[in-house]
This record gives C-alpha cells, structure tokens and sequence, in this order.
C-alpha cells in the first residue's frame, strides 16, 4: 500500500514531520518502508526520502539526494521504488520528478522526459501500480513528448509509455485502483 498518513498519527511520532503529511509506501515482500515527507524535523533524521527496515526502523541503503521534494513513493516489486515529486536530478543524476532506485539502492537508465505545467502545481504527486503498469499522477503536460495531461501509464517492466491519454483537466493529486 502507499498512503499519506496525517502527522497526528502516534505511531509515526519518533519520524515526525513539521509538514502536513509524510508519504508512507510499505513493502511486505522485502521487509521496507518508504517514507517522503519535508519537514525540518524529519530531515534532520533524513533528507526528504528514508528507506526503513519494516521491523527495526532501522535505515537501509545509501542516502538518496535530490534537487527538490519528493512528494510519493511506491515499491517497485523488485526491492527498489520509484520516487517522484519536484525534482530535476537525483545522486547527481538527471531525473525530472520521476526516478527508480534498484534493490541495490542504484539509478537504473529509466528515465522518462516529464514536462510539467507552470508552477506552483508541477509535480507528481501520486504513483500506483496495477496489472504491471505504473501510473503517475500530477501537474504534468507531456511525456517524452507525448500530450499526457496530468495523468500518463508506463509498461512495466519495459518502461515503455503506454498509448491510454486520459488527460484529466484537473492536476491529479491519487490515484486508486
């Protein structure tokens, strides 16, 4: 599951957060959570992003560094996730608000060409995984130069865009299947 939890849940006291929500993706398969989230306090403990241990809470990997925010993480299935909100680079890497990180806490060369409406709404701000495609969701205008208003699909695991173009008028903040 990938939720934003309100930061008045208890549980989530000793990772808090000064901002309104933290992203929680969790992975039963591998034993992790991800959670994203920018307030102060939590970066502090980590830059925007931490991979956790789901028994120990324990960190896991490397650190990861971005240019930005990241808004949402999702497992990817494979021991890795995806990542994605406001950001252009990731470990010095050229990621625009999409990346994948590998089990070996890596950059894969997936690497999809996002443009993005004016902002303050250009972001990804939801990722969801359902019958091996990825859906991305936010303030968006093109992928790899295709019109992919707000919402857009990739084929897993080629990574390939899909042709479905839905292209929602409103940015898109969740998707749920």
């Amino acid at each position: 599951f990938a939720q934003s939890y309100d930061r008045d849940y208890n549980w989530l006291t000793p990772y808090q957060n000064n901002s309104d929500s933290i992203s929680i993706a969790h992975d039963p398969v591998h034993n992790r959570v991800f959670m994203c989230g920018m307030g102060t306090q939590m970066q502090e403990k980590w830059p925007s992003f931490t991979n956790l241990d789901a028994t120990s809470f324990a960190t896991f990997g490397n650190k990861i560094d971005v240019d930005g925010e990241i808004l949402t993480s999702i497992p990817d299935g494979q021991g890795g996730y995806y990542i994605a909100g406001k950001f252009t680079k990731v470990n010095g890497q050229k990621r625009t608000y999409l990346a994948q990180i590998n089990a070996n806490n890596q950059l894969p060369s997936y690497n999809p060409t996002i443009t993005y409406f004016v902002p303050p709404n250009a972001a990804i701000y939801s990722l969801h995984i359902a019958n091996n495609k990825l859906f991305i969701g936010g303030g968006i205008s093109t992928v790899n130069g295709q019109t992919r208003q707000n919402l857009a699909a990739f084929d897993l695991p080629s990574g390939n865009l899909l042709s479905w173009a839905p292209n929602p008028n409103n940015v898109v903040n969740s998707i749920e299947s």
